[in-house]
C-alpha cells in the first residue's frame, strides 16, 4: 500500500473496498491484473476480496463484480 494512504479496511469491509477503488483511480497504482481466459477484464485485489472490474476511461471503471478471495476465481 502506497505511503499516505489510510488502512483500507480501518472502517469496515464496504468502506474499505470503496477506500481501495478510490486509491487505484486516483493512482493508478496498486495490485491489479488483467485475467486470463476465459475470464475477462481486471482484478482489483482489497485485502481478502477481490473486485472485478472493466476500465471505462481515465477516471471510471465499472465494477463486475466483488468476491471474497476463497471463491473469486471458481
Amino acid at each position: 500500500m502506497p505511503p499516505g494512504f489510510p488502512s483500507p479496511f480501518h472502517h469496515g469491509p464496504a468502506r474499505g473496498m470503496e477506500l481501495c477503488v478510490d486509491r487505484y483511480l486516483a493512482t493508478r497504482i496498486d495490485d491489479v491484473k488483467k485475467l486470463k481466459p476465459p475470464l475477462t477484464g481486471f482484478r482489483l485485489r482489497c485485502g481478502d476480496h477481490r473486485v472485478f472490474f472493466d476500465p471505462k476511461d481515465e477516471s471510471a471503471i465499472a465494477i463486475t463484480s466483488v468476491r471474497n478471495r476463497r471463491e473469486a476465481y471458481r
